[in-house]
């Protein structure tokens, strides 16, 4: 059975409520500030990340792009910056995908999560859902060399 894409709804969804409860005027740096309140993100080795723009520009219209097979990068980004997103919020953007954004919207930020805490999002309540029908659920951590 594979799960990854629904549990990526569920990331969606709540980063999606995250946004939303900023009020229409907040700034990049208040939005990477709600991001990083989800219990995954906060604890996560990774920080949520504002790749272009300064922290007090206004976030402006926001779009979530998690899961439905996307990982982010330039093409994402590009897509929405073109049909009028002013941020998006995502898992991945590497440095030159972020330059070349920056040369071709200038105005435009993309904040990224960060993989595998993005991931968790989806990932840790379905694992409460099992454990709280009985099953037991056995986390595997694993350490990089």
């Amino acid at each position: 059975m594979g799960v990854h894409t629904p549990l990526d709804e569920l990331g969606r969804r709540r980063l999606v409520a995250a946004v939303e409860a900023l009020s229409p005027e907040a700034t990049l740096g208040e939005l990477v500030g709600r991001l990083s309140t989800l219990p995954e993100l906060r604890a996560a080795a990774t920080c949520v990340e504002l790749r272009l723009g300064s922290p007090d520009r206004p976030a402006g219209k926001v779009a979530v792009l998690h899961g439905a097979g996307t990982n982010g990068g330039y093409s994402v980004a590009a897509c929405a910056f073109r049909h009028g997103i002013d941020t998006v919020v995502y898992i991945h953007c590497s440095a030159a995908a972020a330059t070349r954004l920056g040369e071709e919207f200038p105005g435009k930020n993309p904040v990224v999560t960060g993989h595998i805490a993005a991931d968790s999002l989806g990932i840790n309540p379905f694992l409460a859902e099992l454990r709280k029908s009985g099953l037991e659920v056995m986390a595997l951590d694993v350490v990089a060399p």
